[in-house]
């Protein structure tokens, strides 16, 4: 995201799009679209730039970073695991749901690491959504998107070669 940094960007995943937006453009997009918390956040030494959607809890706000690269899986740290009905001494994948706000959901396979992060969605979360970030003012917001994902976008590997 580095590359974007102080502009508005919009990302469909499913659909394969990455717009550049103007202030008018940026201004259509987000018109049905809602708005959720984030915090952004400047990982290796300040290099990398890194988007940390906020997530309520019967405890606070759990942060989950979004990550692209993360293709099949949802992950939660050991530590916030029962704030989301997950089993934190599970040695595999469990199902799960985190609620993101009222209508959005991730949904999906999660992992419950010992990680240094509160949590991580991947794939299985951001096919489903139209993603407008705004880089300068640190705001997101999200609409379901009208592609359909490709067979194995999101999709958990299975082990087998």
């Amino acid at each position: 995201l580095d590359v974007f940094a102080g502009r508005t960007i919009t990302m469909d995943f499913a659909g394969g799009k990455l717009y550049i937006e103007s202030p008018g453009s940026a201004a259509q997009r987000i018109a049905d679209a809602r708005e959720v918390p984030v915090r952004l956040s400047h990982e290796v030494q300040g290099l990398a730039l890194a988007v940390n959607l906020e997530v309520p809890t019967a405890k606070g706000i759990a942060r989950f970073e979004l990550d692209s690269g993360n293709g099949g899986t949802l992950l939660v740290s050991k530590a916030y695991a029962p704030l989301f009905g997950l089993d934190p001494k599970a040695e595999g994948p469990q199902p799960g749901k985190i609620a993101i706000a009222p209508g959005i959901v991730a949904e999906g396979l999660c992992l419950t690491p010992e990680m240094n992060i509160d949590g991580n969605l991947g794939m299985p979360f951001l096919k489903d959504w139209v993603v407008t970030l705004d880089l300068a003012a640190g705001r997101m917001w999200l609409q379901r998107t009208r592609a359909t994902p490709p067979p194995n976008m999101g999709v958990p590997p299975t082990g087998k070669p």
